[in-house]
């Protein structure tokens, strides 16, 4: 292996994959060097590729640990030390305290124990050795180790081996875009009021989940960067969703009681409610001018004054640290520009008021007595412009976007514009910003579904200046992401379910069964033969069925065809007998659910001819 391919390997660049139908698809050696360059690496000085390699590849046996070690529940905990030869006969100290503030220790020999592994640095022959820590509690530990009067310190990971999970009952739920719920009382946009009554609606009619659109806090309000799949920072909550009128700032505000009874601000929130579409820019400005008279109001009757309405506000900031700070300050700081307040203190208020109301519908979905509740959702990646890429720079690869390689939905391959993160620099981190992203967004919930749980395992990275067809499949530590995962699935009683639709890498989804992550089966690709649909008792028990999510056509314009008209539209389909004949294999689609109906004697009466060209109805809605 030459120094380009060696330095490609050990960064996970993958140099070839099975494309969508089963073959075995080489990456051209220039579009995978083409990727790290765009991250800043100059692979063709060959001083800096040779320190890249030995960074890699020979200083992790410099130090006798790795950042961060994973261990597993119930078992005996081993982890990998690296001992230069001058240490074989040296004593070593280990100490470990536990999250719960425990402490073992224990000492060792290298040359008492049996050699793992070994490697050249040189002339030295470093070894490794397995030491024994005994069993640890699950949590995050810190394991210490010295010898002559040498220090280091590690993360020690210990999880359990599965996933919390809520028993073998079969339940079912809707889902729900937060955004698009109307009432007589919001302001135009979906808010967790109007959540908290869909959630007494489902609990009545016997649904025990809602699942929920991604909540992240977006990067602009205009209509065009408002995806909550692509949003500006993952770990914090869109003020959007905020309903002023349930704060007591907003209830016992002097100047926001005038507002609220004045002739032309109803007339606002009249003509928001009214329209077709959420028109984000205009809900945005309008909430937050009540949000900053919400803010000085309590700063100066709740802050000033020390009650205990500020100690919460308080201890949730503690609570938060320094991801939260950093959030605050890069709103502030571009605030002027989008004619918003620049305090950051703000935002602190902001997310402590998002947080406590998602916190009260999820108490609500308990109390109804709902299964699971809500369902939250993670987005894969982030924009590059936003607060949670701009504040760990370090970590991500703001040249270069991830998306997926060419399949039936996309047969272009698809450039999703987010930034990936390094995986060399997320284990260099101890997997710090990862289990950030966990543990805010199982916060509140019964369920967490991760978007494109392929993530996990492998990302195709796209060169930004290229199509991204000329990517490659970049490699991330999925063990022991899984087994993070599976830690804060517990510590936060969320049950997981991993969305594995497109392109999956073999074995994928036997690690997600093994550690208890519900599978996300779409109605529209579950067949016996790639075209029989499934009965209901020959889907996999351990998986989520949903109809439709939103990668895929809504049932209605799939029955009236009509993604196909925009998939021609847009390029995707290329010729009108290609468009034909797509028409045509539909038509044979929809008969086949007809059919799969009337062998669960679930048809409705008129579909009972077999009319393909028959409008889908609520009876026939229902009936799938």
């Amino acid at each position: 292996m030459d120094k380009l391919e060696k330095f490609l390997s050990l960064q996970g660049v993958a140099p070839e994959y099975y494309n969508y139908s089963g073959q075995l698809t080489p990456v051209r050696l220039e579009d995978r060097a083409h990727l790290l360059e765009a991250c800043g690496y100059s692979l063709f000085d060959e001083q800096k590729l040779n320190d890249y390699i030995f960074e890699l590849d020979a200083r992790p046996w410099q130090t006798w640990l790795p950042p961060a070690s994973i261990l597993t529940e119930g078992q005996n905990s081993h982890v990998e030390v690296r001992i230069h030869p001058d240490d074989y006969y040296t004593r070593f100290d280990w100490f470990v305290e536990t999250e719960q503030h425990q402490h073992f220790n224990g000492s060792f020999v290298p040359g008492d124990l049996e050699e793992t592994g070994n490697y050249y640095v040189g002339s030295d022959r470093y070894f490794a050795v397995k030491v024994d820590l005994g069993e640890l509690p699950t949590g995050y530990h810190v394991l210490t180790l010295r010898a002559n009067d040498l220090e280091q310190q590690a993360r020690l990971i210990v999880a359990p081996p599965r996933c919390w999970g809520f028993g073998e009952e079969k339940i079912w739920g809707f889902t729900c875009q937060v955004y698009t719920l109307r009432s007589a009382r919001n302001w135009g946009v979906g808010d967790f009021t109007d959540l908290q009554e869909l959630i007494r609606l489902s609990a009545a009619a016997g649904a025990d989940l809602i699942g929920i659109n991604p909540l992240h806090a977006s990067l602009d309000f205009s209509q065009e960067q408002i995806s909550p799949y692509s949003p500006s920072d993952r770990l914090r909550l869109d003020p959007i969703y905020i309903d002023p009128e349930a704060e007591a700032d907003y209830q016992d505000n002097p100047q926001l009681n005038k507002r609220a009874s004045d002739g032309s601000w109803k007339r606002r929130l009249k003509d928001l409610r009214k329209t077709p579409f959420v028109d984000y820019t205009a809900v945005s400005r309008l909430k937050y001018e009540v949000f900053e008279e919400m803010y000085r109001f309590f700063r100066i009757h709740h802050l000033e004054a020390g009650t205990s309405r500020a100690r919460d506000f308080a201890r949730f900031i503690e609570s938060q640290g320094l991801p939260l700070q950093q959030f605050a300050t890069f709103e502030a700081d571009r605030a002027p520009g989008r004619g918003m307040p620049g305090d950051s203190g703000l935002y602190l208020y902001l997310q402590w008021l998002a947080d406590r109301q998602l916190e009260k519908c999820n108490k609500l979905a308990e109390e109804v007595g709902m299964k699971i509740g809500l369902m939250r959702d993670l987005a894969v990646g982030a924009q590059g412009g936003g607060a949670e890429v701009q504040g760990n720079l370090e970590l991500f690869c703001p040249r270069v976007n991830f998306g997926a390689p060419a399949d039936p939905l996309g047969p272009l391959g698809q450039d999703w514009g987010l930034p990936p993160p390094n995986p060399v620099i997320l284990k260099k981190q101890g997997y710090s910003h990862f289990i950030g992203l966990l543990q805010t967004n199982m916060a509140h919930c019964g369920a967490l579904r991760i978007d494109h749980a392929m993530a996990l395992m492998r990302l195709w990275w796209c060169p930004q200046d290229r199509p991204s067809s000329q990517g490659a499949y970049v490699y991330y530590p999925f063990k022991a992401l899984l087994a993070i995962l599976c830690l804060e699935s517990h510590r936060n009683q969320c049950a997981v379910v991993g969305e594995d639709l497109g392109v999956v890498p073999d074995d994928f989804r036997a690690y997600l069964h093994g550690a208890g992550v519900l599978s996300n089966k779409m109605f529209y690709f579950e067949h016996y033969d790639g075209w029989h649909f499934k009965l209901p008792w020959d889907h996999e028990p351990q998986a989520m069925l949903m109809i439709t999510n939103h990668d895929v056509p809504t049932l209605a314009g799939w029955w009236n065809r009509a993604d196909l008209s925009l998939r021609r539209k847009l390029g995707l389909i290329g010729s009108d007998q290609e468009f034909q004949e797509q028409n045509n294999l539909r038509d044979g689609q929809k008969l086949e659910v007809l059919n799969w109906l009337e062998k669960q004697h679930l048809l409705p009466g008129p579909y009972g001819d077999k009319n393909v060209d028959r409008p889908l109805d609520e009876a026939l809605c229902g009936a799938i």
